[in-house]
């Protein structure tokens, strides 16, 4: 097997017709060394790099301490418009502490990013507590004041999230 910084060296390689396999390795990888040189590729303004960087962290096993710099680069309004294939890569990860995050991205992501939110939404068993629904009901309210009400998609997306509040609100009042 070779090693981290010959497939390094490939997958930042502009040239490099294979590096999603390369990356691929590097997430077979899986080591700290691996983690965190993955990691410092997120900071770099390549969108490619950054893209083959979240898909090598994506196919790590130990990749928890990589989230948070991951949903940082897609929630960065700079990014809004394309961070769909960065929200692709946190198939990954264990999204089950991040509730509001992804609902963030379910309402101002780019419609790649909106849907795999949807996604995530729709199967992700989530840990909720009231003040993340709160953080979520702030977001919405964020949403319906700087967005444009009358277009379909961004109804749709509305009256979703405000049916996931209100039923998460419900089972908190049952409880």
């Amino acid at each position: 097997m070779r090693d981290l910084s010959y497939y390094i060296a490939k997958i930042t390689d502009p040239e490099e017709e294979e590096a999603y396999f390369y990356a691929d390795r590097i997430g077979q990888l899986g080591t700290p060394e691996a983690l965190e040189a993955m990691v410092e590729l997120l900071h770099q303004e390549d969108e490619a790099l950054q893209y083959l960087a979240a898909r090598a962290l994506s196919g790590m096993e130990e990749n928890a301490a990589a989230l948070e710099p991951l949903m940082t680069l897609i929630l960065a309004p700079e990014n809004r418009q394309r961070n769909g294939a960065l929200v692709e890569a946190l198939e990954g990860f264990d999204l089950s502490e991040h509730f509001v995050e992804v609902v963030r991205i379910y309402l101002f992501g780019n419609f790649k990013a909106s849907r795999l939110a949807k996604n995530y939404l729709d199967y992700t068993d989530f840990s909720i507590s009231p003040r993340m629904i709160k953080k979520a009901k702030k977001h919405l309210s964020h949403f319906l004041n700087n967005s444009n009400q009358t277009l379909a998609d961004e109804a749709e997306k509305a009256a979703e999230v405000s049916a996931i509040i209100a039923e998460l609100e419900d089972m908190f009042r049952e409880d």
